[in-house]
């Protein structure tokens, strides 16, 4: 396949830095900077051969474009939805793949227009099918393709070699489970639930990423190390598709303690020999779960987080990623 040329705006920054590099030999991407985002979020570098452009010019000779959503794009006043439907508008004369970051859980939102979780994942999924087209939809995982109802799975892959786990780990839990937006989304609650326990009951204090005072990183040098010493990740998100800062926990080698219940889990992982599954409704039970590896059985914890890397590399590495991608591109263009 030749060498095509692609542009996008920048959403998921981690996300296109794996994309945009997997695909360094096959794509030229360009990324248009005056949008509502910038190239920051979790620290991550700008892939080096990545051109940032002011606008889209047609005279450029695309191939493609590429435009990101999540379900809260069918609230056509959010900034990020109003972006999304200027992009569709202005790349009208290029093949468009939709990747969809997100799942139909957004209950808060109409609950309080008085609609049940059921009823308003109903009317995210047909908004999202009106936006979408006949587009091709890249999602995260299976799962969400099943809940969506259509689209096509392409797994993140990363380079392992960027995450560099330590080898005397620190007696912590950490996490990088977003801090914002979509709380039954992230199950945010759940997490503050068994942190407050881990603190109260037993006197460890969870350090969360972007939220804890010293958890905020200048760059990604300081992330990678700090994801590297940490010996216990805690992931309680079930609605998102596949998260990819659980999968950079994992190439750090932290043991993984995730909730039951999360996208994909049976298709790549096995409990307690890659990662760890507690309770949805549980945050006693999973502190105490959680403090007696840390008290009783470290070394456990670190044997099952060099699986859990050696896991990661197998299944989310960049051959896998680039060529479903290529195989996209080719049935697309």
């Amino acid at each position: 396949m030749a060498k095509l040329k692609g542009i996008l705006t920048v959403w998921h920054t981690p996300h296109y830095y794996d994309l945009i590099t997997a695909l360094k030999d096959h794509v030229q991407f360009d990324i248009i900077i005056n949008s509502n985002r910038e190239w920051k979020g979790r620290p991550v570098p700008v892939p080096e051969q990545t051109r940032f452009v002011p606008n889209y010019d047609p005279d450029k000779g695309y191939d493609f474009a590429i435009v990101s959503v999540d379900q809260q794009i069918v609230k056509p006043e959010l900034g990020k939805s109003m972006v999304v439907h200027d992009l569709l508008k202005v790349f009208n004369d290029l093949p468009v793949i939709v990747i969809n970051h997100g799942s139909p859980i957004w209950p808060e939102e109409y609950q309080r227009a008085g609609q049940a979780p059921e009823s308003a994942k109903k009317i995210i999924i047909a908004a999202m099918k009106r936006l979408v087209g006949n587009r091709p939809m890249v999602v995260n995982s299976h799962k969400a393709a099943e809940d969506w109802g259509w689209g096509t799975p392409i797994i993140h892959g990363m380079d392992a070699t960027m995450w560099k786990p330590e080898k005397q780990k620190e007696i912590n839990v950490v996490t990088a489970l977003s801090p914002a937006g979509c709380d039954v989304y992230y199950n945010r609650m759940y997490m503050t639930e068994i942190s407050n326990s881990l603190a109260k009951r037993y006197g460890y204090k969870m350090e969360w990423a972007r939220i804890t005072k010293g958890c905020k990183f200048k760059d990604w040098e300081e992330y990678a190390e700090w994801l590297g010493k940490a010996l216990i990740y805690l992931d309680t998100s079930v609605e998102t598709p596949m998260n990819r800062a659980r999968t950079e926990a994992m190439l750090s080698g932290c043991a993984v303690v995730q909730v039951e219940g999360a996208h994909d889990i049976d298709r790549f992982f096995e409990s307690r020999k890659n990662i760890y599954l507690i309770p949805n409704n549980k945050p006693d039970e999973a502190a105490d779960f959680i403090a007696d590896l840390i008290e009783n059985h470290y070394d456990e914890a670190v044997k099952l987080g060099k699986r859990a890397r050696d896991n990661a590399m197998n299944n989310f590495n960049y051959d896998i990623y680039g060529k479903a991608w290529i195989d996209l591109l080719k049935k697309v263009l």
